[in-house]
């Protein structure tokens, strides 16, 4: 089947004397094509249509049932949809167009309209860059599904881009690296750098308040750029960038088979330069790099310092490895915390909460010994009796804690400091609640205590002193206290 385009290019075509083969090959359709048109009309080209149009009455039942369920689906989508579902489905993509139309309209099921955006004022040369984050599901080459996740960097005056592929989501260090991979790329760095609100950069937003995480901080002191926020999907000021998103996944991405993060950095970097960043944009009758060219005499270098990994895991032995050596940490730090931070300052090991930059503890960098102790008077005593003296004269308390007791063991005094740390973000009338539920359900313990505050409360407070390992664990268990509660109700 033709469009209708096509049928009036074959009867022009037709009319000065042109050959059916040679139409076939100025139309590049096949002859027996254009021989089964040739001596057709335009009432037929239409009635054919028309017909086309009551073979997808059949039909209609099935894409009713998708408009419901999702009502902004794609028109492409539900016809790869019918496709896949009835192997005769066989419709131009022209016609079936017009029948959605028809269809949304007569069943009130019309597609939003995008938001209405005005032109952004354009930016001098090396003025600003635009950061963001994407990820997709590949194929392996055994048929096995795996989610990837890349960055992405577009220079704002010449749309020059860089991509760089993870296997996991990015954290503030990998986020770092990547950042330092793209000024490489450029060959420096622009004077401002636009982000979402995202996680990996800000620790917590207040209503313009913004508290960044406290390595990324750092890295922009180091770096000497400026930072811009604004908020996610917003075309108006980030569209570059979420335009290059969209254009990762479409062209680099469709239908490539997953070998592994390097082979695919390697041929991202291939695609960037033979087809992302040389493809001329119709906006600016020119490509990337041509404009990169004039762009690149403006950006501003960067020096980069090698910087040791200073984020590490917490042992079982409630320790920490550095530089060969094995740091204590306070008694049930394993309990609240997977990893710290370490800092090598003024001659002592600095220790510091990963998530939070709360220090933690710190030791002497002297000595031959391969396990650095905490002294005495630095271990924190937290035991049944300073948590007595807090919660005094608390009955739901002292219940609570009989049953902890009973239940932990010789992990008790673990248990006890884990729950001192939560008292000190959680209100009395807070804790006393979870205290009161514990016994209720006959477990006894920190994680469930935990699990029903993040249920009550929310994990804003919890994220304070938790790392987003317990967070996401304890959430599996708050998910289900909501459904238990709800029932009650």
């Amino acid at each position: 089947m033709i469009n209708y385009q096509q049928f009036k290019k074959i009867k022009e075509l037709q009319l000065v004397g042109t050959s059916q083969r040679e139409v076939a090959k100025r139309l590049s359709i096949g002859k027996e094509l254009v021989r089964s048109w040739w001596c057709k009309t335009e009432q037929d080209f239409f009635r054919l249509e028309q017909s086309q149009e009551k073979y997808l009455d059949n039909y209609k039942a099935f894409i009713l049932d998708l408009l419901k369920t999702t009502p902004q689906i794609r028109q492409t989508n539900i016809y790869y949809k019918l496709q896949e579902n009835f192997k005769d489905f066989s419709v131009k993509q022209s016609t079936f167009y017009r029948y959605m139309k028809k269809l949304r309209e007569e069943h009130g099921l019309e597609q939003f309209r995008k938001r209405l955006t005005g032109v952004r004022e354009s930016l001098p040369p090396g003025e600003e860059a635009q950061v963001d984050f994407g990820q997709v599901k590949l194929k392996t080459m055994y048929g096995t599904n795996i989610k990837v996740y890349f960055f992405c960097m577009v220079l704002s005056y010449s749309n020059f881009r860089f991509v760089y592929f993870e296997p996991k989501p990015f954290t503030t260090e990998t986020a770092i690296k990547a950042h330092n991979y793209a000024f490489k790329y450029f060959g420096g760095r622009t004077k401002k750098l636009m982000y979402d609100l995202d996680r990996v950069f800000v620790h917590s937003e207040n209503f313009g308040n913004i508290i960044l995480v406290r390595r990324f901080e750092e890295y922009i002191k180091q770096t000497g750029f400026q930072v811009v926020f604004c908020k996610a999907r917003d075309p108006q000021t980030k569209g570059r960038v979420e335009n290059l998103i969209g254009f990762v996944k479409q062209n680099f991405l469709h239908g490539r088979i997953y070998n592994g993060v390097d082979s695919l950095n390697a041929d991202c970097l291939k695609w960037l330069d033979t087809h992302g960043n040389e493809a001329v944009m119709l906006k600016f009758r020119f490509s990337p790099r041509e404009l990169f060219a004039e762009e690149q005499k403006r950006l501003i270098p960067v020096i980069f310092e090698r910087r040791e990994q200073k984020v590490f895991s917490i042992s079982s032995r409630n320790t920490v490895v550095f530089k060969n050596r094995e740091y204590e940490l306070p008694l049930g730090t394993n309990l609240i915390l997977d990893k710290v931070q370490v800092d090598e300052i003024d001659g002592e090991m600095q220790i510091f909460n990963s998530e939070t930059a709360e220090p933690i503890c710190c030791h002497k960098c002297s000595g031959e010994e391969r396990i650095s102790k905490l002294v005495q008077e630095e271990r924190p005593l937290v035991s049944s009796e300073s948590l007595k003296i807090y919660f005094a004269d608390d009955k739901v308390f002292e219940q609570f804690m009989i049953s902890l007791k009973e239940q932990s063991g010789r992990y008790f005094g673990k248990q006890c400091m884990a729950i001192r740390q939560a008292a000190r973000y959680y209100g009395k009338d807070q804790m006393r609640q979870a205290f009161n539920h514990c016994p209720r359900v006959k477990i006894c313990n920190f994680s469930e205590m935990m699990s029903y505050l993040i249920f009550k409360f929310g994990k804003d407070t919890a994220s304070r002193f938790l790392s987003r390992e317990k967070i996401n664990r304890y959430s599996k268990r708050a998910k289900e206290l909501e459904a238990e509660y709800g029932k009650q109700d």
